[in-house]
């Protein structure tokens, strides 16, 4: 009975962060759809000094948008921190 109350638990609360994610947590084939967005993101971690978290998204980027050196602002395209 314990047991099975615990797992319930745990099981709203996976559901309750699912639903909760920040857009970090997205799959790159969803961040993908609106590279506007994504670039925003990009910039946001970049600007607060979040240079790992920047750096990662900026590769994720380039590999999942095809377009992605021309949709690049030249602050990021050229960026070398």
């Amino acid at each position: 009975m314990e047991a099975e109350r615990a797992r319930t638990q745990v099981g709203s609360m996976l559901q309750k962060n699912a639903a909760t994610a920040p857009p970090a947590l997205a799959s790159a084939s969803e961040k993908a759809r609106d590279p506007d967005a994504w670039i925003a993101r990009i910039r946001k971690l970049r600007d607060e000094g979040q240079t790992a978290d920047a750096l990662r998204e900026l590769r994720e980027f380039r590999a999942n948008v095809p377009d992605a050196q021309k949709r690049l602002p030249s602050d990021l395209r050229d960026w070398k921190p």
